[in-house]
């Protein structure tokens, strides 16, 4: 029997792997891959430059070189463009925060939302501050501070092509933390957007390894190997608890194994999982599809530039209406979040994604094909991060000897997932070495 088994090979899994290999502990793999962000990860908790860090450092003593190519790498957010008040792309006012305004009355407020629209949003300087209370709802408070036109053009679209929700129900505490404390500091809204500018550029600031997630996947591999961690080839078929404490599991091949532990990356569906009737208690609630294909840039879009826009149909419902993100070389298409278990798309929807292409003026490389999947909903409100993290300690109260990990758990945050892992591992290690209280 071995010390634990870690079914998963994506970040998280592979850096809980090296948590556990590092202390003596015997450990095995079960290769399940996990996919990055090529632009970069949003790193809130720390958790990915941490993890880049520690593999770029190398191993302590003889042998450990260092390997700089895998150090963390800043991507600062892009100019965006957005659809205007008058249907024709535009830059997006900086600074800005999720589209409010610092300056209103600037040249590229007025090109955005018009002359009436950015009057609307400077009567912000004059209004005063309520003190009792604050507008936890991001969308209301700037319709009430600026103005429908700031919260159609400029908010809401940023909002809805990061959450998949209305701006209405994403809140002031979860998307931009701080900014209702510098609304009431500063006395206006677009003078609170202007003092947290900076923080919101560093916190949409992505990072990635400089030589690549490959490279960085390849690198903690090798370290495993190393450790003498071992990798399974057959896919895994099955996996129970053993009567004296333990985990057993099967194999494809027929084969079998047996840990005293378990780590578990869940997916956004965990149905087919052999750990289901485990995960079903942690499984995201709510869901989104992204499907996406490579383009040819189109001319109107500044190099390194991107573009956010609506697509879909708002008369039928919040749900009809799905986001289009233009990259460079790829289009993005995000759906609104749903409950997971609710059918959102289409048995073959290539054809509409195809048309909201071609609507947003840009047409597919030669070769290319959609890439779909689902995937976890960011988190909107406080109140779904924490029930969600309540779900996770209650199985982790129930099921010491097993650890789920991955970034669906996390409202599909690989920062979070990583802090969360590497925190969940050293408890699991103390426990296995028999140094937990």
């Amino acid at each position: 029997m071995i010390d634990a088994v870690v079914v998963g090979s994506g970040l998280p899994e592979l850096q809980t792997a090296l948590d556990l290999a590092e202390v003596g502990l015997r450990v095995a793999v079960l290769e399940r891959a996990g996919e990055e962000d090529a632009a970069g990860e949003l790193d809130h908790e720390g958790g990915v430059a941490r993890l880049l860090e520690r593999m770029a450092a190398g191993l302590p003593g003889a042998g450990g070189a260092a390997r700089p190519e895998l150090a963390p790498r800043a991507v600062p957010p892009e100019a965006t463009m957005l659809l205007g008040r008058s249907g024709a792309w535009c830059r997006r006012p900086e600074p800005e925060v999720w589209g409010i305004p610092a300056v209103p009355l600037a040249a590229e407020t007025i090109a955005a939302i018009g002359n009436g629209g950015a009057l609307r949003a400077y009567r912000d300087r004059l209004a005063p501050v309520l003190t009792v209370g604050k507008t936890r709802s991001l969308g209301v408070l700037v319709k009430k501070r600026l103005g429908s036109a700031v919260l159609g053009t400029l908010t809401a679209p940023q909002l809805r092509e990061r959450y998949g929700a209305d701006a209405t129900e994403v809140e002031v505490a979860i998307a931009a933390p701080g900014l209702n404390e510098a609304l009431t500091r500063t006395g206006s809204l677009t003078a609170a957007a202007l003092a947290y500018s900076e923080r919101h550029a560093g916190r949409e600031t992505r990072i990635a390894p400089e030589a690549g997630w490959e490279a960085l996947r390849e690198a903690m591999v090798e370290r495993l190997g190393l450790y003498g961690v071992e990798f399974a080839a057959s896919p895994l078929t099955g996996a129970g608890r053993l009567e004296d404490g333990g985990w057993s599991l099967r194999f494809e091949d027929g084969s079998a194994l047996q840990a005293r532990a378990a780590v578990v990356d869940c997916p956004p569906d965990p149905q087919e999982s052999p750990f289901a009737a485990f995960l079903e208690a942690v499984a995201p609630a709510r869901l989104r599809i992204h499907a996406s294909i490579g383009i040819d840039r189109p001319e109107w879009l500044p190099e390194g530039a991107v573009a956010v826009r609506d697509v879909g149909d708002p008369r039928q419902a919040k749900a009809a209406v799905w986001s289009l993100r233009l990259a460079g070389g790829r289009a993005r298409f995000s759906s609104a979040r749903f409950e997971a278990g609710a059918p959102v798309l289409r048995a073959n929807p290539v054809a509409l994604l195809d048309s909201w292409l071609a609507e947003a003026g840009a047409s597919p490389a030669p070769d290319a094909e959609w890439s779909i999947e689902t995937r976890a909903a960011a988190y909107c409100t406080v109140e779904e991060r924490e029930l969600e993290s309540a779900a996770r300690q209650a199985l982790s109260d129930r099921e010491p000897e097993l650890l789920v990990v991955g970034r669906a758990l996390h409202g599909d945050d690989l920062s979070a997932a990583l802090d969360a892992a590497h925190h969940g591992a050293v408890e699991l290690r103390r426990r296995l070495l028999g140094l937990a209280d």
